[in-house]
């Protein structure tokens, strides 16, 4: 008996908190909805996706906040970046991928964002990229190997359709549950950008 008491506040608190958490978001004002796009399955993790450029200065002045967000986030939501290749931005998608294709992972994410925010370096130059990958001991002509390759291809592929779906003219962008889109813009600040990340997970959440 007491056990289902608890169940009980335990919901209530939890309703109680959802509809706080929604009822400070606005569609259309902080975040819009991808029209014919289906939500992800109820026993999948809730998918938050943001879409970057390392040349953003934007996207650098959340990037330590990002981290440290993204750790925090519960079990049951599954973060991940996309490099943004729409217009002139593909040479930074090919670098993330060629790299991720190479095996290093999120090794060099921060340091390419040092790179070009804080050294001002154009790793859009091949001259200069090369320089840049020989200081962190990569070969630049294995790299230059794998960027051209049929898995980076795809994958820059697959992200520039994915960012002409949801419209990300604009970094960082991010997506929660595959169907709502929120930016800097939008939020109007980096400590509003990541309550209404927070929002639109709990509305994901209570709407599966």
């Amino acid at each position: 008996m007491v056990l289902n008491h608890l169940n009980k506040a335990i919901f209530v608190l939890f309703l109680l908190t959802s509809i706080s958490a929604n009822a400070s978001i606005l569609a259309g004002r902080d975040y819009r909805i991808a029209p014919g796009i289906p939500p992800a399955a109820k026993n999948q993790p809730i998918p938050v996706t943001e879409f970057f450029w390392y040349d953003c200065p934007h996207c650098y002045a959340i990037e330590n906040q990002l981290v440290h967000w993204s750790k925090q986030l519960p079990k049951d939501v599954m973060f991940r970046h996309v490099p943004d290749p729409l217009g002139n931005w593909k040479p930074m998608a090919i670098l993330y991928y060629t790299l991720q294709d190479m095996g290093y992972g999120q090794r060099y994410h921060e340091a390419i964002f040092h790179a070009t925010q804080v050294q001002k370096l154009t790793l859009e130059n091949p001259s200069i990229l090369s320089k840049w990958l020989t200081s962190k001991g990569i070969n630049p002509t294995r790299f230059n190997f794998v960027s051209q390759s049929f898995g980076v291809h795809t994958q820059v592929n697959e992200a520039t359709q994915l960012a002409l779906q949801y419209q990300a003219f604009e970094v960082p962008t991010f997506i929660v549950d595959n169907q709502y889109v929120t930016n800097m813009a939008m939020a109007k600040s980096k400590t509003r950008l990541f309550k209404i990340l927070d929002a639109l997970i709990v509305k994901a959440r209570t709407e599966k």
